[in-house]
């Protein structure tokens, strides 16, 4: 074999590393690397697994990895340890994840990797190399949080760190809209409050209504008053990346900003990149989990609440009631000869009357009362605060006046007409069933009295 020479013999080789070279080598290497034998104990340690663990150089030699790993963990360690000694795996063994305590007694995640047994004049040695992938530990506790039920903001406020853990002497941020609709920040670091100070404008108003990443080589090209906040505070280079709301709306977007010594963004590309991944996720989850949060409680069709919520918002209100003494009312609304729509026109002309019903209803009561489609073309509105009767008899005649004019359906005209029962916890009691109850019977009062007119329950 050639030297690493080179020279014009022929191409240049390189020389085999030798053995002090790969100690040496092994040794400054940033995963923590132990050889253990048979028995589990420890005959190597490379500088890194001393430093985390929190031992003196020597300390960990003759040691048992039992040690060090999670009891919870062990035995499954135990098992691919063993395996591995017996060669039984046939196959080589891929990464898992161990927990193990730290200088600090803290129990971190490693994913850990181990060769096949490797001959020795002491005995067969299995080498072992351990690596903190902290954001794959940051995605893990953000997908723990989204499946636990926790607020979607205490996810968001973990994908900093995933920037963070790369490069700790940086900056990283997010911007989202929360479900209030108002334009949000976190940051794992107080040097980008100026950012939040700022959400309107700036680059990263830019790239969330274009949808295309801004990059700034240099804060002095800032407008002001950003730019001489980002001089002050020392920062340098910038990168906006915007990310897709599939809720709607604006777009978010991972921010990751360097500070003056650095000379450009590159080294950003990987942080945020996982950045993005991470809260496009997030915020994915929230659209599916709004969306399955309406389901269950919004008519599809009228985009009422159904009958479900409709009862819910009313055992809250006579609960409410209950302590504060105050009257609760409801209105049930029947469609008069809403079959022979049906029949006559056909369901989805049918279908198409009920949705414009169901919006003139809802514009009809206004207030803070709640509007639910109870099945087929029955209505119910809640007043959580009906202190006189004659409030329920004043929303009931707009009601009816709201279903004066035709709905216009395709080429066809035609006429709604509703009857309406009214009840009030004062005379009916504060049971929900039996509130409802009661406005149904005052409902078919004036169905027997003519349709199209409301009528009062007394007790």
């Amino acid at each position: 074999m050639r030297d690493n020479t080179g020279g014009a013999s022929g191409p240049t080789v390189a020389a085999v590393p030798t053995e002090d070279w790969l100690v040496a080598a092994v040794d400054r290497h940033h995963d923590l690397v132990v050889a253990i034998d048979p028995a589990f104990c420890i005959v190597y340690a490379n500088v890194h697994a001393h430093e985390l663990v929190g031992a003196a150089d020597g300390d960990l030699l003759g040691r048992s990895i039992a040690d060090f790993v999670h009891p919870d963990d062990l035995g499954r360690a135990a098992e691919v340890v063993e395996e591995i000694m017996r060669d039984e795996l046939g196959v080589s063994v891929t990464p898992a994840t161990y927990r193990i305590r730290d200088a600090k007694g803290v129990w971190r995640p490693l994913e850990i990797n181990a060769s096949a047994p490797v001959p020795h004049p002491d005995g067969e040695r299995i080498l072992i190399v351990g690596r903190y992938s902290g954001d794959h530990d940051l995605q893990d506790q953000i997908v723990e949080h989204l499946i636990s039920g926790a607020p979607v903001e205490e996810a968001i406020d973990l994908i900093p760190a995933i920037g963070l853990w790369r490069h700790p002497e940086e900056h990283y941020g997010v911007i989202f809209t929360d479900d209030r609709g108002e334009r949000c920040w976190r940051s794992g670091s107080p040097l980008l409050d100026l950012v939040g100070r700022h959400l309107e404008s700036g680059p990263w108003n830019a790239a969330m209504t274009t949808g295309e990443d801004v990059l700034v080589e240099d804060a002095a090209t800032l407008d002001e008053p950003i730019r001489s906040e980002a001089m002050a505070l020392g920062l340098g280079p910038l990168w906006v990346r915007p990310v897709e709301d599939p809720h709607g709306g604006e777009r978010a977007a991972v921010v990751a900003w360097c500070g003056s010594s650095r000379p450009n963004n590159a080294f950003h590309r990987y942080a945020l990149g996982r950045m993005e991944k991470a809260l496009a996720l997030v915020l994915l989850w929230r659209h599916k989990l709004v969306g399955l949060r309406r389901a269950a409680s919004e008519d599809s069709l009228t985009g009422l609440a159904n009958r479900a919520a409709f009862f819910e918002a009313l055992g809250a209100a006579c609960d409410a009631a209950t302590r504060s003494g105050h009257a609760v009312g409801v209105l049930y609304i029947d469609l008069d000869g809403f079959k022979s729509v049906n029949d006559q026109h056909g369901h989805m002309r049918g279908d198409h009357l009920l949705a414009a019903v169901a919006g003139r209803i809802a514009g009809a009561v206004r207030g803070g009362a709640t509007v639910g489609r109870l099945g087929g073309d029955e209505f119910g509105v809640l007043v959580p605060e009906a202190p006189d009767p004659t409030l329920l008899d004043d929303m009931a005649e707009r009601v009816l006046h709201a279903l004066t004019d035709p709905v216009t359906v395709g080429a066809r005209s035609i006429q709604p007409a509703a009857s309406i029962g009214s009840a009030t916890s004062a005379t009916a009691g504060l049971d929900p069933d039996g509130l409802v109850d009661a406005a149904d019977r005052a409902l078919y009062v004036a169905k027997r009295e003519g349709r199209g007119r409301w009528a009062r329950h007394e007790a």
